[in-house]
């Protein structure tokens, strides 16, 4: 996880002059010469720091911490650039020494615990998650964050007290009770992991696919007996299937059918979230993403529209039946069902991403500029509405509008590196179509990114050039990524473009 510099330098920028001065200023007095050059100071840091000067802010940030050394935000900020200038030992001092300073920010913690993840002390970042916790016990991320790397130091103990303090402070949760089985099961303990199942069905005894994943895992274990007095239990025809797929079958299709319709079960019973629905309906989709099944696909369109029939204003229903569309390949009706999801709930940047997504992939680029053009007014942060926004301006052939607003987006998108790439590789297709080749090369050579994309265009640039082998080359090793592409066959047969 990084943490994204655009999204707290608000927050960083009001906690320096709320708290940090040398002396708190009273809103009748004025600003004296010296509390107005460390202002001054203080926004030449962070304006190097989002420019990617890290070395430059270093210096502001030092000769400004030697003036108020119980400042927390600019230890923050300067743990910050020796991560990045891979300095780890002075990014963990002055993290360490943010969080003494000032141990209620989360902010704080997650910078400090990032540094030790950069050092590969996975402990330590364990540690400092999980200490935030005693500020907040209410927050599910620094205990997501703590497990994670207890887990990967292969501290499963750890792991385990952690998801056990979240589960007493939150409650018992799906996700929680179920990271537990898989540790005691991957550690062989096969009555804490069934334990863990149990607890669950106790807990939410109206779920049905609760009582299936205990059953399910009482017969992988042999215990058949109670595995079989669990599917006794099941009424009704949709239940009934679902119990013959568990004992009949092996095959994991089998298994996700009898999962979704134990869930078509319960959409029905108003005493069960549309969260928890479709909670447990997505990690059959999931897989159904991953390989197709057309009587899976069809039993998930079934118990998306179960949801509808229950939840007919509700975004979430929309948004999960535009998924499974958009994974069936019916873009018509997946288009429709994101559009409605976002007349229901426009502030989910997810949805808005699948349909432009869409859009693109459809060569849909009046629609695609359109729709990002309403998601920059709705999302002035998001790099990535920015590059689908000058992806449909470049298909039609303005490539000077697209170059403006890829350079917005370059400004947003230090911290990806891949979307960095992305945007790198629109703006020399921009240089492309204004036929200004050796700057379209230049671009691509400065963050080299081998993609299709941008393998087919380094193709197109050479050619353009009069360096035919070099872009039959370039062309050969886009068409191993796209063995299907006729354009490129065309290409490196009739040897142009």
């Amino acid at each position: 996880m990084r943490i994204d510099i655009y999204s707290i330098l608000l927050f960083i920028s009001l906690s320096f002059f709320t708290f940090s001065l040398p002396a708190q200023i009273i809103e009748s007095e004025r600003y004296d010469e010296k509390e107005v050059e460390i202002e001054t100071q203080f926004l030449e840091g962070s304006r190097q720091l989002v420019l990617g000067q890290y070395e430059e802010a270093i210096k502001i940030y030092s000769q400004l911490v030697k003036k108020d050394k119980e400042n927390a935000v600019i230890h923050f900020q300067l743990s910050r650039c020796y991560e990045v200038t891979k300095d780890m030992d002075k990014a963990i001092s002055h993290g360490k020494l943010a969080v003494k300073i000032d141990p209620t920010n989360e902010y704080y913690y997650m910078q400090l615990a990032e540094s030790y993840e950069a050092a590969l002390q996975l402990e330590d970042a364990a540690k400092t998650y999980l200490s935030y916790t005693k500020q907040d016990p209410n927050d599910p991320f620094f205990y997501e964050r703590a497990v994670y790397f207890f887990l990967q130091n292969n501290d499963e103990i750890s792991a385990i007290s952690a998801l056990e303090s979240m589960e007493k402070n939150l409650g018992i949760q799906e996700s929680t009770t179920k990271q537990l089985h898989e540790i005691y099961a991957t550690k062989g303990d096969e009555k804490n992991a069934a334990k863990q199942l149990e607890k669950l069905t106790k807990e939410y005894p109206s779920i049905a696919r609760y009582k299936l994943n205990l059953a399910n895992y009482y017969v992988k274990i042999g215990q058949t007996k109670k595995a079989k007095k669990i599917f006794a239990s099941f009424k009704g025809e949709d239940s009934s299937n679902a119990v013959d797929d568990y004992l009949q079958n092996t095959g994991s299709g089998s298994k996700n059918l009898a999962v979704v319709k134990a869930i078509r079960t319960e959409i029905p019973q108003k005493g069960i979230s549309i969260d928890k629905k479709i909670t447990g309906l997505i990690p059959v989709l999931e897989i159904l993403s991953a390989q197709y099944d057309e009587p899976l696909a069809q039993e998930l369109l079934l118990a998306s529209s179960d949801l509808l029939d229950m939840y007919p204003d509700d975004p979430k229903a929309h948004a999960f039946q535009a998924d499974i569309y958009n994974t069936m390949g019916d873009t018509d009706a997946a288009i429709s069902a994101y559009k409605e999801t976002i007349k229901l709930n426009s502030s989910v940047f997810d949805v808005w991403f699948q349909l432009m997504n869409i859009q693109k992939d459809q060569k849909l680029y009046d629609d695609l500029e359109k729709t990002s053009d309403q998601a920059l007014l709705r999302f002035p942060n998001q790099a990535i509405a920015y590059l689908f926004n000058a992806y449909s301006l470049n298909r039609k052939n303005e490539p000077a509008d697209a170059l403006d607003i890829l350079q917005e987006a370059m400004l947003m998108s230090s911290e990806n590196k891949q979307l960095r790439k992305s945007i790198k590789t629109e703006m020399a297709y921009s240089k492309f179509l204004q036929q200004e080749y050796d700057a379209a090369l230049k671009i691509l050579d400065s963050e080299p990114n081998e993609t299709l994309v941008s393998l087919e265009l380094y193709g197109d640039i050479y050619m353009k050039l009069g360096e035919k082998n070099k872009a039959i080359q370039k062309w050969k090793k886009a068409l191993s990524l796209d063995p299907d592409s006729q354009e490129l066959i065309s290409k490196i047969e009739n040897k142009q473009i």
